[in-house]
């Protein structure tokens, strides 16, 4: 399989957060302090195939956050 080149990634990536978020959450912006941090887990309720890992992380980095991530599964 060839990788999708990250530049046209980016583009979509880009174009999907201009969509979904653009100028940003109101009553995101006006309760939470800027500079607030967050920790998340991603848990299945059921067995599925897991893919899609590459492009959920660039869109935090494409947004300026931070991912760290501790892998127990692989993508595919």
């Amino acid at each position: 399989m060839t990788a999708f080149p990250r530049a046209e990634a980016d583009r979509v990536l880009r174009a999907a957060l201009a969509e979904d978020v653009g100028p940003g959450d109101v009553t995101t912006l006006a309760t939470v302090p800027e500079g607030t941090r967050a920790r998340a887990r991603l848990v299945a309720k059921e067995p599925l195939v897991l893919a899609g890992l590459p492009g959920f992380f660039r869109t935090f980095e494409l947004l300026g956050g931070e991912v760290v991530w501790t892998p127990r599964f692989r993508d595919g």
